[in-house]
């Protein structure tokens, strides 16, 4: 399990709590899409982004963006999400969150 917070750029979907937008995981963006939610443990699937998708996701602040997670290269995690601790949020607007995922193997097909 990673013991280190890493920064949610975007917020796309809201519903107690974040449920999909952009993050980092492992340093580099990922979209997230939220799975269900059974209480704290909240299952997202993480789909690398490139660079390239990335910066037009980014530039498209307030406009209608949709971003498809591929489910070839989708990945189920476990996320804990809360707010960063950042000194120059003027408290204007949604406060700057921050993430924590953790790896969950899934059961083979048939044993669900």
């Amino acid at each position: 399990m990673s013991l280190i917070y890493e920064k949610v750029y975007k917020v796309t979907a809201f519903y107690d709590g974040p449920r999909g937008g952009i993050a980092d995981f492992e340093g580099k963006p990922h979209l997230f899409k939220s799975e269900r939610d059974y209480g704290a443990n909240v299952f997202f699937f993480l789909t690398p982004l490139s660079e390239e998708l990335f910066e037009l996701a980014m530039e498209e602040e307030g406009k209608t963006f949709c971003l498809v997670p591929d489910p070839v290269r989708q990945f189920r995690v476990r996320g804990s999400i809360r707010r960063a601790w950042d000194q120059s949020w003027d408290g204007v607007g949604f406060a700057p969150l921050e993430v924590r995922w953790r790896r969950v193997i899934l059961p083979p097909k048939g044993a669900r």
